[in-house]
């Protein structure tokens, strides 16, 4: 696999309204992958001096992830000095599909849910919660505790809402320890070790071997899971879901492909 490129990002600010600031000099950051913010939240702030939250990226240089020129919109809720931020002419189209925790306030609405949550279980936050990742499949955070372990948010779209559901039910199995839900949000314990991004062939050998053994473990339990939210993939409702989606975006089709699929 090639090495990505480095990444340069830029950061379009605005207030908690939705209103621009402006724009901060390009900051290189220490990993190239797009969905990786805390490395440009902690540059920026060493830097800048501006504590930052990571909405969503606005523009890639590249067609593909990952690396080179990225810019992000990130919320600020302190005054940005005089000249920090220079003029913005873009504009930021609302998608009635965006998730909340890329929209102003959704960051902040998640973290007073898990301060709330984890203050219920007598655990105390021992300094500011820490942005790991955004982007369209997750938010995550990290929140330490007076514990001195780490219990980490994590906010997920719509389509994955039952994950919190599905891990309650696997409570006790190889997954994370829930500390808590709400709808899509999940307070999670830390685990120790380490990320295993780049594991090794046996290590991910005996990951695959988890997963199998998890779903081979619910084998008759399938109305139950439905119940929880999963999504239906057997033959009929994946065929229904096939058709809904052909006719939805028929017209996008060549007619060679649409006389193939139809």
């Amino acid at each position: 696999m090639p090495t990505p490129q480095r990444r340069i990002a830029t950061l379009v600010l605005a207030d908690a309204s939705g209103t621009v600031v402006g724009t901060l000099a390009p900051i290189e950051v220490d990993t190239p992958w797009w969905m990786d913010v805390g490395p440009i939240v902690r540059a920026v702030h060493a830097r800048d001096g501006l504590r930052v939250t990571i909405l969503r990226l606005l523009w890639a240089q590249q067609d593909a992830p990952h690396g080179g020129a990225v810019t992000y919109l990130a919320q600020v809720d302190s005054s940005v000095p005089l000249g920090l931020a220079q003029p913005w002419s873009g504009t930021l189209p609302d998608d009635p599909l965006r998730n909340a925790y890329a929209c102003f306030g959704g960051p902040h609405a998640d973290l007073a849910w898990a301060t709330t949550t984890l203050e219920a279980q007598g655990l105390v936050a021992d300094g500011p919660a820490e942005q790991i990742r955004t982007w369209n499949l997750s938010s995550l955070w990290r929140l330490p505790t007076k514990t001195g372990r780490a219990a980490w948010l994590k906010v997920v779209p719509p389509f994955f809402g039952h994950e919190g559901k599905v891990l309650a039910l696997l409570s006790g199995a190889p997954v994370p320890r829930l500390l808590g839900r709400d709808g899509c949000r999940m307070l999670l314990a830390d685990i120790d070790g380490d990320d295993l991004y780049d594991a090794d062939l046996p290590l991910c050998l005996a990951m695959i071997h988890l997963l199998v053994d998890l779903q081979r473990d619910q084998l008759g339990r399938t109305e139950e899971l439905l119940r929880l939210g999963l999504p239906d993939w057997r033959g009929p409702a994946m065929t229904r879901a096939l058709g809904t989606l052909f006719e939805r975006r028929a017209g996008e089709l060549s007619g060679d492909d649409r006389s193939v699929l139809g």
